[in-house]
């Protein structure tokens, strides 16, 4: 069996009919730079001639990046409501 039909074989049968090589690549290229690799040895691995196809990569690190920030405000603004509530029970 070819490895274009024993991938496309074993993903029906795990239900991933959406998953392809590409997608996989890409999940790698994300994994290797949100644990740290450096955009120039993903570019390398890849067989990338530009590192602008490298740098699309990095959007999912801008995603969690940016959910983290919201989740910090939000803390915050709980800590704050919070000490805001002591605050007024205290001057009953």
């Amino acid at each position: 069996m070819s490895p274009d039909k024993a991938f496309r074989s074993a993903r029906k049968k795990a239900g991933l009919d959406w998953v392809t090589f590409h997608t996989l690549r890409h999940m790698r290229g994300t994994g290797w730079i949100k644990h740290g690799a450096n955009l120039e040895s993903v570019r390398q691995m890849l067989g990338h001639r530009d590192i602008r196809t490298t740098m699309i990569y990095t959007h999912m690190l801008e995603t969690e990046a940016m959910a983290e920030v919201r989740e910090a405000q939000e803390n915050e603004t709980r800590e704050g409501q919070k000490r805001d509530t002591r605050n007024k029970e205290g001057r009953k």
